[in-house]
Protein backbone atom coordinates (compact mmCIF):
# COMPACT_ATOMS: atom_id res chain seq x y z
CA UNK A 1 0.00 0.00 0.00
CA UNK A 2 2.76 2.13 1.09
CA UNK A 3 4.46 1.84 -2.29
CA UNK A 4 1.57 2.35 -4.05
CA UNK A 5 1.47 6.02 -2.54
CA UNK A 6 4.58 7.07 -2.92
CA UNK A 7 4.68 5.74 -6.89
CA UNK A 8 1.26 8.13 -7.04
CA UNK A 9 2.88 11.12 -5.20
CA UNK A 10 5.75 10.72 -7.16
CA UNK A 11 3.91 10.36 -10.94
CA UNK A 12 2.07 13.96 -9.20
CA UNK A 13 4.90 15.32 -8.83
CA UNK A 14 6.86 14.38 -12.37
CA UNK A 15 3.62 15.52 -14.01
CA UNK A 16 3.05 18.96 -12.25
CA UNK A 17 6.99 19.47 -12.85
CA UNK A 18 6.89 18.87 -16.47
CA UNK A 19 3.34 20.84 -16.91
CA UNK A 20 5.24 23.73 -15.44
CA UNK A 21 8.58 22.89 -17.88
CA UNK A 22 5.86 22.71 -20.35
CA UNK A 23 4.13 26.15 -19.77
CA UNK A 24 7.73 27.79 -19.42
CA UNK A 25 8.45 27.55 -22.97
CA UNK A 26 5.31 28.25 -24.31
CA UNK A 27 4.65 31.55 -22.25
CA UNK A 28 6.24 34.49 -23.24
CA UNK A 29 9.35 35.45 -21.51
CA UNK A 30 9.37 38.20 -18.85
CA UNK A 31 13.60 38.35 -18.74
CA UNK A 32 12.76 42.65 -20.26
CA UNK A 33 10.50 43.59 -17.47
CA UNK A 34 12.43 41.69 -14.92
CA UNK A 35 15.77 43.28 -16.10
CA UNK A 36 13.98 46.55 -16.07
CA UNK A 37 12.94 46.17 -12.26
CA UNK A 38 16.43 45.02 -11.30
CA UNK A 39 18.11 48.07 -12.74
CA UNK A 40 15.69 50.01 -11.21
CA UNK A 41 16.73 48.83 -7.20
CA UNK A 42 20.28 49.56 -8.44
CA UNK A 43 22.01 51.31 -5.45
CA UNK A 44 19.36 50.04 -2.52
CA UNK A 45 19.30 48.16 0.31
CA UNK A 46 18.90 45.30 1.48
CA UNK A 47 15.42 44.69 2.80
CA UNK A 48 14.49 47.09 0.16
CA UNK A 49 16.20 44.62 -2.94
CA UNK A 50 14.34 41.72 -1.06
CA UNK A 51 11.03 44.02 -1.32
CA UNK A 52 11.76 45.26 -5.00
CA UNK A 53 12.41 40.90 -6.10
CA UNK A 54 9.25 39.91 -4.60
CA UNK A 55 7.01 42.92 -6.11
CA UNK A 56 8.83 41.81 -9.53
CA UNK A 57 9.02 37.78 -9.20
CA UNK A 58 5.20 37.85 -8.36
CA UNK A 59 4.42 37.53 -12.27
CA UNK A 60 4.50 34.31 -14.13
CA UNK A 61 8.16 33.80 -13.66
CA UNK A 62 7.89 34.32 -10.26
CA UNK A 63 5.21 31.90 -9.88
CA UNK A 64 7.17 29.17 -11.53
CA UNK A 65 10.22 30.25 -9.16
CA UNK A 66 8.31 29.92 -6.65
CA UNK A 67 6.30 26.66 -8.03
CA UNK A 68 9.62 24.91 -8.61
CA UNK A 69 10.89 25.57 -4.82
CA UNK A 70 7.67 24.26 -3.29
CA UNK A 71 8.36 20.93 -5.73
CA UNK A 72 12.02 20.63 -4.07
CA UNK A 73 10.80 20.88 -0.76
CA UNK A 74 7.76 18.18 -1.20
CA UNK A 75 9.91 16.03 -2.88
CA UNK A 76 12.70 16.56 -0.03
CA UNK A 77 9.77 16.26 2.35
CA UNK A 78 8.65 13.17 0.84
CA UNK A 79 12.17 11.34 0.80
CA UNK A 80 12.33 12.36 4.74
CA UNK A 81 9.16 11.10 5.56
CA UNK A 82 9.22 7.83 3.79
CA UNK A 83 12.97 6.77 4.45
CA UNK A 84 12.31 7.71 8.25
CA UNK A 85 9.23 5.40 8.12
CA UNK A 86 11.46 3.11 6.41
CA UNK A 87 14.19 2.85 8.77
CA UNK A 88 11.57 3.16 11.76
CA UNK A 89 9.57 0.34 10.54
CA UNK A 90 13.06 -2.14 9.62
CA UNK A 91 14.06 -0.88 13.71
CA UNK A 92 11.03 -2.57 14.52
CA UNK A 93 11.69 -6.02 12.52
CA UNK A 94 15.50 -6.27 13.43
CA UNK A 95 16.28 -2.84 16.44
CA UNK A 96 20.05 -4.28 15.33
CA UNK A 97 19.16 -2.14 11.63
CA UNK A 98 19.12 1.18 13.93
CA UNK A 99 22.56 1.07 14.36
CA UNK A 100 24.23 2.77 11.31
CA UNK A 101 21.24 5.34 10.99
CA UNK A 102 22.03 6.75 14.53
CA UNK A 103 25.63 6.63 13.85
CA UNK A 104 24.95 8.53 11.00
CA UNK A 105 22.44 10.90 12.84
CA UNK A 106 25.02 11.59 15.78
CA UNK A 107 27.79 12.09 13.26
CA UNK A 108 25.66 14.82 10.92
CA UNK A 109 24.14 16.70 13.95
CA UNK A 110 28.20 16.67 15.25
CA UNK A 111 29.25 17.93 12.00
CA UNK A 112 26.12 20.70 12.34
CA UNK A 113 27.35 21.71 15.48
CA UNK A 114 31.09 22.15 14.67
CA UNK A 115 30.11 23.99 11.74
CA UNK A 116 28.34 26.17 13.66
CA UNK A 117 30.87 26.87 16.44
CA UNK A 118 33.61 27.67 13.64
CA UNK A 119 31.13 30.42 11.86
CA UNK A 120 31.81 33.59 13.31
CA UNK A 121 29.08 35.44 11.17
CA UNK A 122 31.21 38.48 11.42
CA UNK A 123 31.14 40.80 7.93
CA UNK A 124 34.38 41.04 5.64
CA UNK A 125 36.34 43.88 5.46
CA UNK A 126 36.26 43.15 1.69
CA UNK A 127 35.69 46.12 -1.43
CA UNK A 128 31.69 46.37 -1.99
CA UNK A 129 30.50 44.62 1.50
CA UNK A 130 28.45 48.44 2.41
CA UNK A 131 26.46 47.66 -1.48
CA UNK A 132 25.51 44.21 0.37
CA UNK A 133 24.19 46.23 3.01
CA UNK A 134 26.68 45.16 5.58
CA UNK A 135 28.51 46.97 7.97
CA UNK A 136 32.45 45.85 7.82
CA UNK A 137 33.52 43.66 11.10
CA UNK A 138 29.65 43.63 12.83
CA UNK A 139 28.30 40.05 13.40
CA UNK A 140 25.09 38.92 10.95
CA UNK A 141 22.95 35.88 11.45
CA UNK A 142 22.64 35.36 7.51
CA UNK A 143 26.42 35.50 7.29
CA UNK A 144 27.24 32.73 10.24
CA UNK A 145 24.98 30.61 8.59
CA UNK A 146 26.23 31.03 4.88
CA UNK A 147 29.50 30.38 6.94
CA UNK A 148 28.37 26.99 8.68
CA UNK A 149 27.23 25.84 5.77
CA UNK A 150 30.89 26.67 4.36
CA UNK A 151 31.73 24.61 7.45
CA UNK A 152 30.21 21.81 7.01
CA UNK A 153 31.34 21.52 2.93
CA UNK A 154 34.75 21.75 4.54
CA UNK A 155 34.28 18.67 6.84
CA UNK A 156 32.61 16.80 4.72
CA UNK A 157 35.09 16.97 1.97
CA UNK A 158 37.71 16.26 4.74
CA UNK A 159 35.95 13.45 5.71
CA UNK A 160 35.66 12.24 2.14
CA UNK A 161 39.14 12.19 1.92
CA UNK A 162 40.28 10.42 4.63
CA UNK A 163 38.08 7.93 3.87
CA UNK A 164 39.47 7.59 0.59
CA UNK A 165 43.11 7.45 2.35
CA UNK A 166 41.59 4.85 4.60
CA UNK A 167 40.15 2.79 1.86
CA UNK A 168 43.21 2.96 0.21
CA UNK A 169 45.82 1.96 2.65
CA UNK A 170 43.22 -0.56 4.25
CA UNK A 171 43.66 -2.49 0.62
CA UNK A 172 47.19 -2.71 1.08
CA UNK A 173 47.04 -4.28 4.01
CA UNK A 174 44.73 -7.54 2.53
Amino acid sequence: MLEKVIKILGWVILGAAALISVLFFLMPSEAPEMQAAMDALDGATGADKIAGVDAAASNWGGFIMYACEILALLCAAMFVIFEIGGVIVDGFASPKTLIKPAIAIVAIVVVVVVAWALADGIAPHTIGIQKAGYTPGEAYSDIKLAEAGLWMTYIAGAAAILALVYGAISRLWK
